[in-house]
């Protein structure tokens, strides 16, 4: 008879291999798995759709609705406009600083 804990060890072994299988389902991708969750919540949210390619049934394509185009161009708005509003508030020498951190990060 399984106790408590060996149930509870075995669901954790099942979830890290499902979300292990998930992460090298992607890997070839240039998508992370952070990106394909925002494509996942935003077809629960109703603002896109897979839809099936018919000569690759392996192969989805994602399409944003009409009101999914609406909601992404109005956060990209108001990204920009706050993007602008801090950056005012930032100086050159900290700009400078802040950018030079961001291309060592990112090499």
């Amino acid at each position: 008879m399984d106790t408590g804990i060996h149930i509870t060890h075995d669901m954790r072994r099942a979830a890290v291999a499902v979300e292990k299988e998930d992460i090298d389902s992607i890997a070839g991708t240039v998508l992370n798995l952070s990106e394909l969750l925002i494509f996942e919540g935003l077809k629960q949210k109703g603002l896109s759709k897979y839809t099936q390619d018919s000569p690759d049934v392996h192969c989805f394509h994602l399409n944003l609705t009409r009101i999914g185009r609406l909601f992404i161009g109005e956060a990209f708005y108001w990204h920009n406009q706050n993007s602008e509003q801090n950056a005012a508030v930032v100086n050159r020498d900290r700009c400078s600083e802040l950018s030079n951190l961001h291309k060592r990060a990112s090499s």
